[in-house]
């Protein structure tokens, strides 16, 4: 495509003569005149994609668009709960018959997914000193031989790591009041901005 973009240019904007485009390309004649004055672009090849991954599986369906529709499955869960590699190796071959092997898997993978994660952008998260937040958390403890859950109210420093916790017996106002009263006495001072991310029992 960039020899046939270099053929018109010298053509229309720099006005060469067919026989001058052919001395300074070294290009056929016919070529030359072929896009030095035609509209004419040269089709784009459609490769047709081989292999295992792209031959029909199961109901008509390629294995690759199996994993295809795994992964945007995959893609509405929380990421702890998504399948591995292995998983989805392990699916085709049990479920769809597939008989090649896991490192075809990965490589169909990375070809045609990690793409997408280039376009991913982030913000980074600025904490100035002396900024805190605070949330509830749910645990689950062992208390005289019975599972038990606790609500645990958090305060954490993001510019210095810094966390401080005490457990609660409820998620109301009553307890949050007190419970960061004490988180306050634990940190040996306040904060001067507290994030609280959507707290009920703040309000």
């Amino acid at each position: 495509m960039d020899q046939i973009y270099s053929i018109k240019k010298m053509r229309n904007e720099e006005g060469y003569s067919l026989n001058k485009i052919v001395t300074e390309t070294g290009y056929d004649w016919r070529t030359v005149r072929k896009y030095a004055d035609h509209d004419v672009l040269p089709k784009e090849k459609n490769s047709r994609k081989r292999g295992m991954m792209y031959t029909k599986g199961f109901e008509g369906q390629t294995y690759g668009e199996i994993v295809d529709h795994l992964l945007f499955e995959d893609s509405k869960e929380k990421k702890k709960d998504r399948r591995l590699n292995k998983g989805i190796h392990r699916i085709l071959k049990q479920q769809y018959k597939f008989e090649g092997s896991y490192r075809l898997v990965c490589q169909y993978i990375k070809d045609t997914h990690n793409e997408v994660k280039e376009y991913k952008q982030y913000d980074r998260l600025e904490h100035p000193p002396g900024e805190g937040q605070l949330d509830f958390g749910n645990y689950r403890v062992s208390y005289k031989g019975k599972i038990k859950n606790i609500k645990l109210l958090v305060l954490t420093f993001p510019y210095s790591n810094r966390a401080f916790a005490v457990a609660l017996s409820r998620e109301n106002k009553e307890c949050f009041l007190s419970g960061l009263k004490f988180l306050f006495k634990l940190a040996d001072g306040v904060p001067k901005a507290l994030r609280i991310d959507n707290l009920a029992a703040s309000i």
